[in-house]
Parts: C-alpha cells; structure tokens; sequence
C-alpha cells in the first residue's frame, strides 16, 4: 500500500467515524415517541449507529452484486432494521470486501453473510 492510499484510507475512515458519531449525536437526542413513531426502539438504531460504520455500504454493495436495487433493502421495515443490525455486528467484513471485490464464487455470500436468508429472499420475491 502506498503512503497515498494509506493517506486516502484513514481519511476515508475519519469521515465515516465522524458521520457514526453525528448520528450517535442525533439519535441521543431523540425522545421514546419519535423512536416509537419510527416504529423500532433506540437500542435498535443505537446498536445500528454504534455498529460497523460501513454497514449500509456493505448492504447496499452486496445487494447491487446480487441483482437486488438499493430501494428494495428499505421496502419492509423490520427486514431492514433486521439485516442493518446483522451487518453492522458482522464479525466477517473482510470475507464481505473479498467476496464484493470478486473472490469466490456467486453463491459463496451465504457461507459467511449473516443476511444471506434475506438477500436470497429479496431476489426471489417480487418488487413492488
């Protein structure tokens, strides 16, 4: 790794702990009302926040692999607060960029993805 990749990437991760610290921010905030008008409660969206700052990058990264478009990780509520929080306490990151950089084979994701059941349930359901 180059001193400017090595530069570009603590940037990149400097940014992306400072956005999981704003939102860490936002959500303290918030009372029992707006987390219930949200429908999930703040343990949920704190164990989310608080998780892998890429989670939804990583969601969004495997879906688009996958043939699933990004709007259709958010189409049910509970499926997509289930699959943030599984990505966000995914302890396999670095199988997940292999495996999104093109290691492995098409259908090796469901050996190491925690979300594996719901992406394959994504892609054989119709979108609305």
């Amino acid at each position: 790794m180059s001193a400017h990749d090595l530069i570009a990437s603590i940037g990149f991760a400097a940014r992306r702990r400072l956005r999981q610290m704003r939102e860490l921010n936002q959500l303290s905030k918030m009372d029992a009302q707006q987390f219930a008008d949200m429908g999930v409660c703040r343990t949920d969206l704190t164990a989310i926040a608080g998780g892998a700052s890429d989670a939804k990058e990583r969601l969004e990264a495997m879906a688009k692999k996958l043939g699933i478009p990004a709007a259709r990780l958010n189409e049910e509520h509970w499926r997509a607060v289930d699959m943030a929080r599984s990505c966000a306490a995914c302890r396999e990151r670095k199988l997940c960029r292999k495996w999104q950089a093109g290691e492995g084979s098409r259908e090796s994701y469901r050996f190491f993805c925690p979300n594996a059941t719901a992406f394959d349930e994504l892609n054989s359901e119709p979108f609305h």
